[in-house]
């Protein structure tokens, strides 16, 4: 990670911790201050949680608990109710009722949202919506630029249509299995985003700021 983050002059990477182990997590953050953390959560784990996780700057919500036909949104409001305004979900496509979902936690709460995987889920085909009516929440949603499944593809394609549709101030770079991999697969990331975009400073450094405020 450091030959990447000094290339892209990079500040903070977005972390996401599992279990919630307070010690390690403290160790980590000492030996690497540039992470940003944040503490994934499912329906299924104690909401009591929430109140034990000040070390935490944001909560990650698991890819289907927010599914449109499950409802299970508590956890979500219980996030922004404890003042955890950040909020990271998966999102494999985008419903109306879905956009319906982040459209008020935006308007009620000023949340800030990040969708991993948000460009691939923008275009795929299941999706209700266009990239019209997710620029509406432009300065509160950010898209990130991997893939559901990075076994098989990188949206490259994806990421280029994102731009074309004039979401430059809402895609972010993200490479989200790298705690799983090595470098090599942040650097094929990154070759394959630039493919599509070129070094855009807005997609490797600015946009996420949004975020990390």
């Amino acid at each position: 990670m450091g030959g990447i983050r000094k290339r892209y002059n990079i500040d903070k990477i977005v972390g996401i911790f599992i279990p919630p182990n307070l010690p390690l997590v403290k160790a980590i953050l000492e030996k690497a201050p540039y992470i940003y953390p944040g503490i994934y959560l499912t329906p299924r784990e104690n909401i009591g949680k929430l109140k034990k996780i000040s070390k935490f700057q944001f909560v990650k919500i698991g890819a289907d608990d927010i599914h449109p036909y499950m409802k299970k949104v508590n956890l979500i409001e219980d996030a922004l109710s404890q003042n955890f305004k950040k909020i990271q979900i998966h999102g494999h496509y985008f419903t109306k009722e879905f956009l319906e979902i982040l459209s008020r936690y935006i308007r009620e709460y000023d949340a800030l949202i990040y969708v991993a995987h948000g460009v691939d889920a923008l275009y795929n085909y299941l999706t209700e919506i266009n990239a019209r009516q997710l620029r509406r929440l432009e300065g509160n949603l950010l898209l990130g630029t991997s893939p559901s499944n990075f076994l098989f593809y990188i949206p490259n394609e994806k990421v280029a249509k994102a731009m074309e549709d004039g979401l430059e101030n809402m895609v972010v770079f993200e490479s989200d299995f790298g705690l799983q991999c090595d470098d090599d697969f942040y650097q094929a990331s990154i070759l394959s985003v630039e493919r599509a975009i070129g070094d855009n400073e807005k997609v490797f450094q600015e946009n996420i700021r949004i975020f990390l405020r």
